[in-house]
């Protein structure tokens, strides 16, 4: 499997939308990954290709998922 590192491009927020983008071919991976961590208060996500839409529970959560992926794609 791709470790996160070499899958995050990097992420975005918009009021209670994080929208992160990937690697082509990546976006499922990642999306079913922050689903089912735990670690964010994300409602659900749609992934395509390489971009994914995450409803947060709120703006505070949003900006965590996407400094939480843009220092993930700065590490990579």
């Amino acid at each position: 499997p791709r470790s996160l590192r070499e899958t995050v491009l990097k992420g975005e927020a918009a009021p209670t939308l994080a929208v992160g983008h990937t690697a082509t071919g990546a976006a499922q991976y990642l999306a079913g990954h922050i689903d089912r961590s735990g670690l964010f208060e994300c409602v659900g996500s749609v992934a395509g290709d390489d971009t994914i839409v995450i409803v947060m529970r709120s703006e505070a959560a949003a900006h965590h998922l996407c400094e939480t992926l843009v220092n993930l794609s700065e590490k990579g």
